[in-house]
This record gives structure tokens, sequence and C-alpha cells, in this order.
């Protein structure tokens, strides 16, 4: 199967090929940690490290897709419509960012949206706090 790894401290995305979704997890080096999935688009989805937007901003790499921020590495795949993992054929390139002054600064020009956590409509996270309790 087909799959795309996406390394924002090298500032690299990069296809593989890989016999299962296991063996993909493990080339992008996010087996062995916590993960959160998410739909970049209808068909495109990605893997990340749950707590990757918690770590200190000077000690994390940053990228962003379809408008959001995410943080360390990542894994792509695609999905037919029935949500099976299907090969992997185009993705969109990510914007990476150097540091979190350059996150910053597209944010505030409305090119990336801060990450939030709310509760009851009430935010109680914002990027680059630390972790809620």
């Amino acid at each position: 199967m087909r799959y795309a790894i996406i390394n924002p401290k090298a500032k690299t995305l990069r296809a593989i090929d890989a016999s299962s979704f296991e063996v993909a997890l493990d080339v992008a080096e996010l087996a062995a940690v916590g993960r959160d999935h998410g739909m970049i688009t209808r068909n495109l989805a990605i893997v990340v490290y749950e707590y990757g937007l918690f770590e200190p901003p000077g000690q994390q790499y940053y990228f962003a897709l379809g408008g959001r921020l995410y943080a360390g590495n990542a894994l792509l795949y695609a999905c037919d419509e029935a949500g099976e993992t299907i090969d992997l054929t185009a993705c969109p390139e990510p914007t990476f960012f150097k540091d979190a002054a350059e996150v910053e600064a597209a944010i505030y020009m409305g090119a990336v949206a801060r990450p939030t956590r709310s509760f009851n409509e009430r935010i109680v996270w914002q990027w680059p706090n630390p972790p809620p309790e």
C-alpha cells in the first residue's frame, strides 16, 4: 500500500510503499506513541502524535495542511467511500515552518487556524500554551 510521510524537521514529504498500516506507522516513527487520526479531505487522512501541539514550541517542528497546524511527523493515507484504506496517489504539499514565530505570522495572516480546545463553547486551551489540566 502506498502512503506518504511528512517530516517537518527535515521539511520533507515522501511517498513510501508499506506492507501494512502498522509498518507505515513504524516508518513514520509513530508506532510507539499515542496517535490522533483526522481527515484532511474526504479521501485523505492523517495520523500524528496526539500531544505534538502541547510540546514546548522551541522543541517542536510544524507544518500546515488545509489551513490546519500540525506538529511532528505525520502519516498520510487515502481511503475510499467505504472508509477502506487504498493507495495514496496524490496529496497536497505541506507548508513547513522554521519556528513558532513563523507559525504565529501564518496565523496572523489567516493562512492557518490557531489550534484550540473548547468545552461548552468556551476555549480551554489554545496553541502555544501548555496543555490544559
